[in-house]
């Protein structure tokens, strides 16, 4: 997948995740609610996928494929120890769990993105 195929698709699941986003908070601020306490997992799930996303597509690197593979890899396990740690704790932050496992799924999106260009490589 070419670098400009590869922006423009992280770029147009960037967008679903934004409408999913906006969806969540009503189009209210998120430190509103916060404030609140109305923060749903539903919210951090989708700020996780968020994130993952726009990392991801600053990420990118022009005609080297495995490179960017290798970053992604990297920060999927970033992602995964996170999760585990919190996955672990007695009481763990459910929104921070959604957080996380929103922003695993991005990833993992983005690598199968890559990946059905590069067979065999992950």
């Amino acid at each position: 997948m070419d670098t400009e195929t590869l922006e423009a698709a992280l770029t147009q699941k960037i967008e679903e995740v934004e409408k999913a986003y906006q969806s969540q908070s009503g189009g209210e601020g998120v430190c509103q609610l916060h404030k609140d306490g109305r923060v749903s997992g539903g919210l951090k799930f989708e700020e996780g996928r968020l994130v993952a996303l726009l990392w991801a597509r600053r990420q990118i690197l022009p005609e080297n494929s495995p490179e960017y593979l290798g970053l992604l890899k990297t920060e999927i396990r970033n992602w995964q120890n996170e999760l585990q740690a919190l996955q672990q704790k007695q009481s763990p932050s459910l929104p921070w769990l959604a957080y996380r496992q929103g922003g695993l799924e991005a990833l993992l999106f983005a690598v199968e993105l890559v990946n059905s260009s590069l067979p065999g490589v992950i």
